[in-house]
């Protein structure tokens, strides 16, 4: 399930095509949204559909991701098992744009969109024909 919700994610993140060039310079063309989304975001719980909710710290999942200036980003993720304990965390680059309310990214040669419903300075909800997903600072 888990599992599931990784890939989901994963795909979820892949979502349309981004510009992306060397502007180093720091959130100068960004626009306040954009300037909101920069920087790193926890995963705290999750609504699927047909599942319900779920959530990272009691179901053993950690999901960190970073959204930087120049329009890329990373995503790490690692899950607990009661067997092995907690595996390596798997790192996925990505490039990502704000339209609007819609979060688009690509990674791993997929597209995504996601629905931005929340985004303040500590909050952050996305969501999808899956679901919902909330993240912190």
């Amino acid at each position: 399930m888990k599992k599931f919700f990784c890939l989901a994610f994963a795909a979820m993140l892949c979502c349309g095509f981004v510009a992306c060039g060397n502007d180093d310079e720091e959130n100068v063309n960004l626009t306040s949204e954009e300037k909101l989304l920069v920087g790193t975001w926890t995963f705290e719980k999750g609504y699927e559909n047909g599942y319900g909710y779920w959530y990272a710290e009691e179901d053993g999942y950690e999901e960190i991701v970073t959204y930087k200036s120049n329009g890329t980003g990373v995503v790490r993720v690692r899950e607990y098992d009661e067997d092995y304990g907690w595996d390596g965390p798997e790192t996925i680059n990505f490039e990502w744009e704000l339209v609007g309310s819609k979060l688009y990214a690509v990674f791993y040669g997929e597209e995504s969109v996601s629905r931005v419903e929340k985004l303040t300075e500590r909050e952050l909800v996305l969501s999808d024909e899956e679901g919902r997903y909330y993240y912190v600072r």
